[in-house]
């Protein structure tokens, strides 16, 4: 089975050298060229297309014409920017955009963010997959996220650039700084400003917190509270079961973002942990938090540790409490495992028992 993606680029030359970069893929892929964006607004109305990747800079349409388009007429297309600038210009005109790449992006890893995705939609139907694209709910691309994962990309990114990217929501810049000074990310700090945000905990957690909150953004006042208590609790305790793992925390953080895309309350046997893999695959996540995303109300398999059981178990802990780390199904794990993950069960529920508290009373909301 072969893909297709549609490239689109005002300039002759870069068309050309992408499809020269495409050729060592086409046992996998099929490439479509459209030169600016007019051509590409007729060929996504006229066909299919797994991936759309577009430059954003182009005289008459513009790349983010192309992108809104797709969204109403293509939305199982994976919308993906390639583009030289990575500023608060960028976030707004790619708000529609899945994945921004700066230029010169690697292919191979275009292609396979491209893929996660499509195997991930496997497992949804047209109409859960038009949830998560469409924005109901939660937003289908949050665009200060991509923008500020792109600047952070780069290896001798900005802090002030970065700092301004944050700044042009004054909402989620709020949150932003008061979860950096709060005890939920670990020791209680004085934070004052964006850019000692990034300095005081790093680039990966501030893309966290910002996701976090574009996401929670558009709900009541109360359930967003307690979607957010939850999901900070559940990637703390994620990442204490697993600290060898850098994703847990974030894999913790989304793994119930899937209930934003449900038309109605969803079970633990339901399909928010497939609409959450989708949605998190579509932002670029790595497989193994896709992945666990997917199966964290699944009992764990196999004997070794592995983020999917890892969530599983501090998912757990965060609704049960105590009661969960003597859940029989611990024991499919290897004994040294399963002593050792109990061990420091109780020792996270020991230090911040109200957080667990309150976090139950948040599961409640979202069951």
């Amino acid at each position: 089975m072969t893909w297709r993606a549609l490239v689109v680029d005002d300039d002759p030359e870069m068309l050309a050298s992408l499809l020269m970069r495409g050729r060592k893929h086409r046992q996998s892929w099929t490439f479509v060229s459209a030169q600016g964006g007019q051509a590409a607004l007729e060929k996504l109305r006229n066909d299919k297309f797994d991936l759309l990747l577009t430059d954003l800079t182009m005289p008459g349409t513009s790349g983010g014409t192309v992108l809104s388009t797709a969204r109403e007429v293509a939305p199982e297309t994976a919308r993906f920017v390639l583009s030289g600038r990575s500023d608060r210009w960028m976030a707004k005109e790619a708000s529609a955009a899945h994945q921004i790449f700066t230029k010169p992006a690697d292919l191979d890893e275009v292609l396979g963010q491209a893929e996660s995705v499509i195997k991930a939609r496997a497992f949804l139907d047209s109409s859960e997959i038009r949830a998560v694209t469409s924005g109901e709910g939660a937003p289908p691309s949050p665009r200060i996220f991509a923008a500020l994962r792109a600047a952070l990309s780069e290896p001798d990114y900005d802090l002030n650039s970065v700092a301004r990217i944050v700044e042009q929501d004054m909402t989620v810049m709020g949150r932003v700084l008061q979860l950096a000074s709060s005890s939920a990310l670990g020791p209680r700090r004085k934070v004052a400003s964006v850019r000692e945000a990034v300095v005081a905990l790093g680039k990966d957690a501030i893309e966290q917190l910002v996701l976090l909150e574009e996401l929670m953004g558009a709900q009541p006042a109360q359930e967003r509270d307690a979607l957010r208590d939850h999901a900070l609790l559940v990637g703390r305790f994620a990442s204490a079961l697993m600290p060898e793992c850098q994703e847990s925390f974030v894999a913790g953080v989304l793994h119930d973002v899937g209930h934003l895309m449900c038309s109605e309350p969803d079970t633990a046997s339901g399909r928010h942990g497939y609409l959450g893999s989708y949605a998190a695959a579509l932002w670029g996540f790595p497989i193994n938090v896709v992945d666990a995303i997917r199966e964290h109300h699944r009992p764990p398999w196999g004997k070794q540790a592995n983020l999917s059981s890892a969530l599983w178990l501090a998912d757990r802990i965060a609704d049960n409490g105590p009661s969960a780390l003597e859940d029989p199904l611990l024991t499919r794990f290897d004994p040294n495992l399963t002593l050792r993950w109990r061990e420091v069960g109780f020792r996270i529920l020991q230090q911040e028992p109200n957080k667990q508290e309150d976090a139950h009373r948040a599961a409640g909301c979202h069951r």
